[in-house]
């Protein structure tokens, strides 16, 4: 199916900057506690997109659009890390919004099979909620301690009952470019432990006495045990944690997001090699 809709687009390329750090999103606890940080070494310029069906300008409430931005990695410790990188951050803010879709490369592609397919519906079901959108940004979250790690924001509205944003962490060996996951870097037999200060720190997050049953409070764990999700990056302020919604409670209770401080998690970790 083709169209030829009337779209506003712009497509910049910021000037080259080094990012450290940021800040998670929804219920935040924790900080504090920093250990010694290693210094920068992963750069990136950064890259946007924006482009709205008829006229109408990405952000509006009132018609379809899409919104990407997302570094690219100009340089990190090797030029195979810097690879491996990019080549996550392609697949990622490119992946196809459907599944079966095929695979696109940028993001001019992307958004017009997003826009063919939302005047598809519009013509199909003229009086539905129509207003889809698309936001996509990954930044770079941290560079430290020989971790690289990138968070991405997703939120979306495809005519459901309501929009969803969901917060996901990637982490890099910042030297092989290996991908890095929460397991492969707790030291064996501390993985309770780590859990331990998780389930106080979610805790506070969402001001659940000690001792009050987690399901109790609408919070649900595969046997009725915490345990810390695998979504998790780490920064200059230590290892930061995302609960997406869904992922443990309904949708109405929202993300839940904390800090474990590097004084605390540093100890139970097996850190790449800088």
């Amino acid at each position: 199916m083709s169209m030829t809709p009337r779209v506003a687009a712009v497509a910049l390329l910021l000037a080259a900057c080094v990012v450290a750090g940021c800040g998670g999103g929804g219920v935040e606890s924790g900080g504090g506690g920093l250990g010694p940080v290693a210094r920068t070494r992963v750069r990136v310029v950064e890259r946007y997109f924006e482009q709205g069906i008829d006229g109408c300008s990405p952000g509006d409430s009132g018609c379809a659009w899409v919104r990407f931005s997302h570094p690219f990695v100009e340089k990190a410790p090797t030029r195979g890390a810097a690879d491996s990188m990019n080549a996550w951050i392609r697949a990622t803010v490119f992946e196809p919004a459907e599944a079966g879709d095929s695979v696109v490369t940028n993001a001019e592609l992307w958004s017009a099979r997003f826009f063919a397919r939302n005047a598809e519906f519009r013509r199909e079901f003229p009086d539905a909620p129509s207003a889809w959108y698309e936001r996509r940004a990954i930044v770079l979250h941290g560079d430290t301690l020989g971790l690289a790690c990138f968070k991405y924001t997703r939120e979306r509205y495809g005519g459901g009952a309501h929009p969803n944003t969901e917060v996901f962490y990637h982490c890099f060996n910042t030297r092989s470019g290996r991908s890095v996951t929460l397991d492969s870097l707790v030291r064996p037999g501390m993985r309770a432990v780590l859990d331990s200060l998780g389930e106080r720190a979610f805790r506070q997050a969402r001001a659940i006495p000690e001792g009050q049953n987690l399901k109790d409070a609408m919070f649900t764990f595969e046997g009725g045990q915490f345990e810390l999700t695998d979504n998790v990056g780490f920064g200059a302020a230590g290892m930061v944690v995302e609960f997406n919604p869904y992922e443990v409670a309904p949708y109405v209770s929202g993300p839940t997001s904390f800090t474990l401080p590097w004084s605390e998690v540093r100890p139970l970790l097996v850190l790449p090699p800088k």
